[in-house]
């Protein structure tokens, strides 16, 4: 997705790593409607396979605990009518947390966006 849009991810990544705080799984502003949030989503069958996606937080409705399935820890409904859960092997806090980050990487991305305008 960043490729389609001409940035780097691994640049980006370095960029908002200290905006959000963290090392690893780093929520990614591409534009102001489509910021990527990390989300575990499977578990891995040898070492070194990948297990996490990016959902768009701009289309994040809610987060909430997954009662129906005991491998998922939480699901993530989407903005919408009709539109279906994703199961995520995190947990819910960890989710809203990263939720935070992606809002707080979001705020860096618009603040740069006027820097540049001016």
């Amino acid at each position: 997705m960043a490729h389609y849009y001409g940035m780097d991810l691994k640049t980006l990544r370095k960029q908002y790593s200290p905006v959000v705080g963290q090392k690893h799984h780093i929520s990614v502003p591409i534009n102001p409607n489509l910021v990527l949030l990390p989300v575990k989503l499977r578990q891995a069958l040898e070492p070194g396979e990948t297990t996490v996606g990016y959902v768009n937080l701009c289309q994040v409705d809610k987060v909430e605990e997954n009662r129906e399935d005991p491998l998922f820890r939480c699901r993530i409904k989407f903005r919408g009518e009709d539109t279906p859960f994703l199961n995520s092997l995190n947990s819910p806090e960890t989710l809203r947390s990263r939720m935070e980050q992606g809002k707080a990487a979001l705020e860096e991305y618009l603040r740069r966006q006027r820097e540049t305008v001016k």
